[in-house]
């Protein structure tokens, strides 16, 4: 775009500076000798010059001649026409009068072969009425004539830098005074042409810018005229349009570029399984490779960071041990007379069967906090951020993927781990029916199928997840994402807008919308939902739609946040309100689901035990479902949640209550 600039600046002074020069080239023409009467008709004179020593013959001289061999045809000729200029006012005092002036009315149908017309290379602004005086003069004088003998008909404007002149210059009056108007008072042009073209009068041409001079003609269009004027114009005109047009459309290329690129980057992102089976390592903490656990079988890389060891070997069949084929060295323990349960609470133990490493890991895993311990946890983010790149993600191996259900996962690499995942009543014919991506979580002091995980619907999988809501009694949902953030779509609207129908029904599960009531930062909805296969009595399901949570980053505040964790726990409690999973979802169904389950499980903690284990809460939902929370900021969140909530809760469970609230649960 710079070159296009200077190359229009360029052509901008090229164009513009085309007529200086040309009008200097004219001068020199005329100055040189070359003098031309351009379009003045084909009755232009012919210019002759005197003889003897090169110096001109006076106008004097010149009529002293004509009137011998010519004068009388002249009389004859034009004799009725000049006669029509007698006057009671002298001829002489009427002209001087006018002169200066663009028109003399009184000499408007003088003929034209007394009328000379000059072109001057100069501006109309500039040929002011003492310039014009000061020209009439000079050019009496030169034609040996009186001061004020040469009158100014006209001044037209040929273009900025150019004008054209026309006047007619008469005898001295003193010789005519008391006597009938003659035609040979006024000089005919073609003696002034003669004059004009000698060597004596080339000063008062270059003085004046004189470029060229003739008798008056109707003048027919000059092309010359027409390209100087309006030729530039109409080229920087067009230039300045292609420039335009090319400006957008390179912007048009480079916006499509850059969108292209974005979404490749997108699509790069989706598929690289080291973005998205273990998070990248936070470059201001030099980990060491013995702080990620992998599990069995499975590699893990540090994005940045060059792999240290040796090389993995290749399967060899029974040449390896039975450690190298578990990938791991740690003993494999079963305790049969332990319970098989996880638990969180005061009871709490070791899991009794650790399927990999990486569980092993994350079951290990505990830092219960007071409230003073915790705010100083808060204070520390540098030890919060360590504390969570020492979690392994847990996420599930590829070759746990069910055969044909990638097109209904959301993101290919954020898959339900197996051992948790949620089954679907099967459908006969339909291998998949069974499946979703979505993971029970087990609640405070191990409550069985306590959460429901999931991802945000697809519309192939709106079915589905109406069908898992009403085959697991859910009560409640939660939702916690916009439909689209960043132009990206992040989950399918699965519930029926009040605004177009207030019924939809979703495969064989019919949603009717009943009310709802806005929130700070969410809403709440109440519906009703019903098998039309099934006799059983529609459910009542309340959805909680949290939008408050921006695209980028997490809430400034938790306020809003602990305020939406607090209703639910208050809809759970109600006697109303069928015993059975929350279900909770963002877009993946791993992150900001995380945050909301780990932020519920920790307000029962600690009203129940008055302290918290941030770290063991999150370690374990890692094992039901790979990836839950997944990154620090989010991690933080936790704690600056449940930390609000210790410093603010006043020991009352009721302080969440409010008229609108209980009025959305009435029938």
């Amino acid at each position: 775009m710079v070159v296009w600039f200077f190359e229009f600046i360029w052509l901008f002074w090229i164009l513009t500076s085309s007529e200086t020069r040309s009008t200097h080239t004219r001068k020199i023409q005329a100055v040189g000798r070359s003098a031309y009467a351009g379009s003045y008709g084909s009755r232009t004179t012919g210019f002759s010059h005197g003889v003897g020593q090169g110096k001109p013959p006076s106008i004097g001289e010149n009529l002293q001649g004509e009137k011998q061999n010519e004068g009388k045809n002249i009389q004859m000729e034009f004799k009725p026409k000049v006669s029509s200029f007698k006057s009671t006012e002298s001829a002489t005092t009427i002209a001087r009068e006018s002169n200066g002036n663009i028109t003399a009315g009184h000499r408007e149908d003088l003929p034209e072969i007394y009328i000379l017309v000059l072109n001057l290379a100069t501006g109309l602004k500039n040929f002011s009425k003492s310039t014009r005086k000061q020209f009439t003069s000079l050019l009496s004088k030169n034609l040996g004539l009186h001061e004020q003998s040469c009158i100014i008909l006209h001044v037209f404007p040929i273009s900025l830098r150019r004008i054209q002149i026309e006047l007619y210059c008469e005898k001295d009056m003193v010789k005519a005074m008391g006597s009938e108007w003659e035609p040979n008072v006024f000089i005919p042009a073609n003696k002034m042409i003669q004059t004009l073209d000698s060597p004596r009068m080339q000063p008062f041409l270059r003085e004046f810018n004189i470029t060229a001079y003739g008798i008056k003609d109707t003048p027919e269009i000059d092309l010359a005229v027409y390209q100087e004027m309006w030729f530039p114009v109409a080229v920087v005109a067009g230039v300045t349009v292609i420039l335009i047009f090319l400006a957008i459309v390179c912007l048009l290329f480079c916006r499509r570029h850059l969108e292209a690129k974005a979404e490749e980057e997108h699509r790069t992102q989706q598929l690289d399984p080291e973005k998205l089976l273990y998070p990248t390592v936070d470059p201001a903490n030099n980990m060491s490779a013995s702080m990620i656990q992998p599990d069995a079988g499975r590699m893990y890389t540090i994005t940045g960071l060059q792999a240290i060891g040796p090389k993995p070997r290749k399967w060899k069949g029974s040449q390896l041990s039975l450690s190298d084929r578990r990938g791991s060295k740690a003993s494999l323990v079963l305790d049969l007379n332990r319970s098989s349960s996880m638990e969180l609470g005061p009871s709490s133990s070791a899991p009794s069967i650790l399927e990999s490493p990486t569980e092993e890991k994350l079951a290990s895993k505990s830092r219960p906090l007071t409230c003073n311990e915790l705010e100083d946890s808060v204070n520390n983010p540098k030890q919060l951020s360590t504390e969570f790149w020492e979690m392994p993600m847990n996420h599930p191996p590829p070759e746990e993927r069910i055969p044909g259900s990638s097109y209904r996962n959301r993101y290919p690499f954020i898959l339900p781990n197996s051992r948790s995942r949620v089954n679907l009543p099967e459908i006969p014919g339909d291998t998949l029916s069974r499946y979703i991506n979505a993971n029970f979580l087990k609640g405070y002091e191990s409550r069985k199928e306590a959460y429901i995980a999931t991802q945000g619907p697809l519309s192939n999988t709106v079915k589905d997840f109406w069908r898992m809501i009403w085959h697991h009694q859910c009560p409640i949902i939660v939702m916690i994402t916009k439909l689209k953030e960043r132009n990206e779509t992040k989950c399918e609207r699965y519930w029926p807008d009040p605004t177009f129908r207030m019924q939809e029904k979703y495969g064989d599960i019919v949603v009717t919308f009943d009310s709802a009531i806005g929130r700070d930062g969410y809403q709440i909805t109440s519906l009703y939902i019903s098998d039309s296969q099934s006799l059983e009595a529609p459910r009542r399901v309340y959805h909680y739609w949290y939008t408050a949570w921006p695209d980028h980053g997490v809430p400034d505040s938790p306020r809003q946040f602990l305020r939406l964790v607090e209703e639910v726990h208050v809809a759970q409690a109600r006697e109303d309100v069928k015993e059975g999973p929350v279900v909770v979802h963002c877009s993946a169904g791993v992150g900001r689901t995380g945050c909301f389950i780990a932020a519920s499980i920790g307000i029962e903690q600690i009203k129940k035990e008055g302290l918290v284990d941030i770290l063991k809460v999150v370690s374990l939902m890692r094992i039901e479902r790979g990836g839950m929370v997944e990154n620090e900021s989010q991690y933080e969140l936790i704690y600056n949640t449940l930390h609000h909530f210790w410093t603010t809760r006043t020991g009352s469970d009721d302080d969440t209550r409010d008229i609108a609230l209980e009025a959305i649960f009435d029938e």
